[in-house]
């Protein structure tokens, strides 16, 4: 759990240094990109393979196109929205992947909504009981 929080407590700041709005810089070291970070805390700290890193970018990639949101603006709203399901006490899937993909999954760029927003509703929904 430690570990976890140092994570978020470094992607915090690795995203508060790339400010940059959208696609990712090139980069030699894919430990930098804002893809890795999240599929690293996904995966509680072991290092996540190539294609798993692909995967997160792909979806971060998306958001971005569809709501205009920065890479950095989408990952810290998804830790956010993570933190609330669990102090909320929310047992089911809410790995920073699943969420980024449910809210993707719902935007379409007509739309241009901003992804806090549909971030919001999706957390509303989950916590919602059945």
């Amino acid at each position: 759990m430690k570990k976890l929080l140092v994570l978020v407590g470094f992607l915090a700041v690795l995203l508060t240094a790339c400010g940059s709005p959208g696609v990712a810089t090139p980069t030699a070291d894919i430990t930098q990109t804002v893809a890795y970070q999240l599929a690293l805390i996904d995966a509680q700290g072991a290092p996540p393979a190539t294609s798993t890193v692909a995967k997160y970018q792909k979806v971060l990639d998306s958001l971005h196109d569809k709501t205009g949101d920065s890479e950095a603006g989408i990952a810290n709203g998804t830790v956010e929205g993570q933190k609330i399901l669990r102090q909320d006490g929310y047992t089911g899937d809410d790995r920073l992947y699943t969420l980024m993909q449910a809210c993707d999954q719902v935007l379409t760029k007509q739309e241009h909504q901003k992804y806090a927003t549909t971030l919001a509703e999706l957390i509303t929904l989950m916590e919602t009981p059945s």
